[in-house]
């Protein structure tokens, strides 16, 4: 039975990885979680989260935006087709 050379390679290379305990951690992971390294990479973890979660908060806020607009839209030409002055009055609500 003859095996393909992408399937021992890649047993090889797995192997490799699980024999290895230090290779399944890299040097920040595998030291102290007190250490500066350990806190700086948390911080870089928090700032793209927090960078994350504002794109998408912006996304949403736009999505909003046009559907007020559309709907604001549709209430004043509503009022137009039923033979209104042409000049709605919006009302907001607080």
């Amino acid at each position: 039975m003859v095996r393909p050379p992408a399937l021992i390679a890649a047993l090889v290379i797995a192997m490799s990885i699980l024999s290895t305990p230090t290779a399944q951690a890299c040097a920040t992971c595998f030291g102290q979680s007190d250490e500066l390294m350990a806190k700086g990479m948390n911080m870089g973890i928090l700032t793209l989260l927090i960078c994350i979660v504002g794109v998408l908060f912006g996304i949403a806020s736009v999505g909003f935006y046009f559907i007020r607009r559309a709907a604001r839209l549709e209430s004043v030409q509503t009022f137009d087709a039923h033979g209104g002055s042409g000049t709605p009055v919006v009302q907001t609500t607080k």
